[in-house]
């Protein structure tokens, strides 16, 4: 029995004890660090859930929780955790053993048969199409020498920003694969997020052009509102 004045013994943690001298968390965290511990816990969180599951749907409407969630599911944590479980060799052998299951496979062929998955195989057809007919894009990095901008926009980009910041670089089909065009450095050009997710698969010289005519109108405002003042 722990003394309810205690407190956890680990440094700067001035949580009461509850167990083996350490806090709730710590202790949950020192159980968790051992592959017993680890089963022992997902065993326990999912007995709770299939016991507790409305009230957990109902605490995941809550309005902090899902700001909670979108923080962290934007952040680079997050990103880097789903990198390192995706070289797990059990993460890949779970995924292989679903995508060969009954389940596995009807799921599939019911995305595949919505217009997100229609247009997602037929990119990864074309790009399987683009590398067979061209060289591949190992040396891709050199783009990002191309003197740090977009090569539609002008915008400096930075390799070194977050995956969502809209000045990010990204690797551009100047002809989309959609229209002929190829997997190779030859067709390819340095763009900042925001213009490649504004183009899609857009021709250039008409993404081009509305971004000439875009600029001119801006600059026509501008002189517009000088002109007033």
């Amino acid at each position: 029995m722990v003394n309810k004045g205690m407190i956890c013994s680990v440094d700067e943690c001035e949580r009461r004890a509850v167990c083996k001298g350490m806090c709730r968390r710590h202790y949950n965290a020192a159980v968790r660090a051992t592959p017993e511990g680890r089963a022992k816990s997902r065993a326990d969180c999912n007995r709770y859930y299939h016991t507790h599951r409305d009230e957990v749907a109902e605490r995941g409407k809550q309005p902090e929780v899902k700001a909670r969630r979108k923080a962290y599911n934007s952040s680079e944590a997050r990103h880097a955790a789903q990198k390192e479980q995706r070289k797990l060799p059990s993460r890949k052998m779970s995924q292989a053993k679903y995508s060969s299951s009954p389940k596995g496979r009807e799921n599939r062929r019911r995305y595949l048969q919505t217009e997100k998955g229609l247009a997602t195989s037929r990119r990864h057809s074309l790009l399987r199409i683009a590398m067979k007919k061209a060289a591949a894009i190992d040396d891709s990095y050199k783009l990002f020498t191309y003197d740090g901008k977009c090569f539609w926009c002008g915008v400096e980009v930075d390799t070194s920003l977050k995956r969502n910041d809209p000045r990010k670089p990204h690797c551009d089909h100047f002809i989309p694969l959609s229209k002929g065009g190829t997997h190779s450095l030859d067709n390819m050009v340095t763009s900042c997020l925001k213009c490649n997710v504004t183009r899609r698969d857009t021709d250039p010289y008409t993404f081009a052009a509305r971004l000439f005519w875009k600029e001119l109108l801006i600059i026509k405002e501008k002189e517009n509102a000088t002109i007033s003042e």
